[in-house]
């Protein structure tokens, strides 16, 4: 019995998995950050800047990690 409960808690997992796979975003964002229009140096790896978009019933961040 314990074998036909894990089979299945098995099978519902990996059918689970197939759902949620979306193809991850090719887009980049590249450019210089400015403050007051002058270039602000920032370490890589360290700072995170926040996106934002209106017009989704859902508003929240999209945190996006600066990289050289």
């Amino acid at each position: 019995m314990k074998k036909i409960y894990i089979t299945i808690a098995t099978a519902l997992l990996l059918a689970g998995c197939a759902i949620d796979n979306y193809d991850e975003p090719g887009a980049t964002l590249s450019g210089r950050i400015l403050y007051n229009g002058q270039v602000v140096g920032v370490r890589s790896a360290g700072t995170q800047l926040e996106l934002w978009q209106d017009g989704y019933p859902l508003r929240s961040k999209i945190t996006v990690y600066i990289a050289w």
